[in-house]
């Protein structure tokens, strides 16, 4: 879904005084799987947790961390498989980060 089609249905359903916006059929299914079975889509997003980075490292002794900073060999694959489409956005609207 592009920026501005997710900005105007935000804006929309925002003043037409809803309280949740769901943008997209993913998130739909997700929303309905939590409704049926919460235990499973916890337990199935616990996994994923797993998958990304922790975000500290022993240098910084659990102080935050940006994302982009957080670099683990073990976790490099998935992260990547997760943020593409993410990264692709990012790039298409010149959004790149301030160093």
């Amino acid at each position: 879904m592009s920026a501005d089609t997710a900005a105007a249905r935000i804006v929309t359903g925002t003043l037409s005084g809803k309280t949740h916006v769901i943008l997209t059929p993913i998130a739909k299914i997700g929303m309905r799987m939590h409704g049926l079975s919460p235990q499973l889509v916890v337990k199935g997003l616990g996994l994923v947790s797993r998958v990304l980075p922790s975000g500290s490292t022993e240098a910084n002794a659990g102080e935050p961390q940006e994302g982009r900073d957080v670099k683990n060999p073990k976790t490099s694959l998935p992260l990547k498989v997760l943020t593409f489409l993410g990264d692709r956005a990012s790039k298409k609207n010149q959004e790149h980060p301030s160093r």
